[in-house]
């Protein structure tokens, strides 16, 4: 006899949606809740993970995190993630429309990732900081033109996030419009203490995430501290467990503290 199949589902999670009159699109929200939440005391909140294109990246970034968590190299963090209602519109098009920072004409409904980030700044984090026990130490993850959207905001509305963590951004959008973004910001744009991670694939066949994480580092921005690394033997997406591993722990270090007692070598 054949068993009965049922959805998995995550323990610990929550799920809503949410509409945005700011992108006029409706989001899939998961709150990933961390294990001590319900016992922890009066006053006590928790540091927030956003997860771009969760409904690909959410699982594996909260299995990374749990992993590095119980290491002791990053706190305890709530995850939310964001994916698309798609019954609004293809996937790959709302993606486009949220995530990329300008218009082109392969796309004309592309180049609408202002609009994102003010949903993000107006809608999604005070939901979040009124609904469970969060902060305003946020941190976001995303790949390929998540990873885009991730490098946009860091150079446009910097103080959305303290960790930026992307990988394989599609830096060809628009004939290479960071590049250009880049060059014109202002050596203080970012005014608080910042952490960015970029990881790629060897495999990606393409030589501009490494001039792109060269010339970022090279600019020496104040308030940033960014870290950056090729992946030998990965792809475009295969590079996304390395990426999110790094990345979580380098924007967590510094809020960690010490750990104590003998080295073991």
């Amino acid at each position: 006899m054949k068993p009965v199949a049922t959805p998995y589902q995550l323990d610990g999670t929550e799920t809503f949606s949410l509409v945005s009159p700011e992108t006029g699109n409706t989001y899939d929200i998961v709150v990933s809740l961390p294990g001590n939440y319900a016992s922890a005391p009066a006053g006590k909140t928790f540091p927030v993970v956003y997860v771009l294109d969760a409904q690909w990246q959410f699982p594996l970034i909260r299995a990374i995190a749990g992993a590095i968590n119980y290491d002791g190299d990053m706190p305890d963090v709530l995850l939310v993630g964001i994916s698309w209602k798609t019954t609004n519109g293809n996937l790959s098009a709302l993606r486009d429309h949220d995530l990329t920072p300008t218009t082109i004409k392969n796309y004309p409904n592309s180049g609408h990732a202002d609009k994102f980030q003010d949903f993000l700044r107006k809608n999604l984090f005070p939901f979040i900081e009124s609904h469970y026990k969060a902060n305003q130490h946020r941190a976001v993850t995303g790949g390929s033109t998540g990873s885009l959207f991730v490098y946009y905001t860091l150079l446009s509305q910097p103080d959305l996030f303290g960790g930026f963590i992307g990988s394989s951004p599609s830096l060809g959008w628009d004939n290479h419009v960071m590049d250009s973004i880049l060059d014109k910001f202002p050596q203080d744009g970012i005014k608080h203490n910042t952490h960015a991670y970029l990881a790629w694939g060897s495999l990606g066949g393409s030589s501009e995430w490494s001039i792109f994480a060269k010339k970022l580092a090279e600019k020496n921005l104040k308030s940033l501290d960014f870290s950056y690394a090729p992946v030998s033997n990965a792809g475009h997406a295969g590079v996304n467990a390395e990426c999110y591993t790094r990345g979580l722990q380098f924007v967590f270090a510094k809020s960690m503290p010490p750990k104590s007692g003998p080295v073991v070598k």
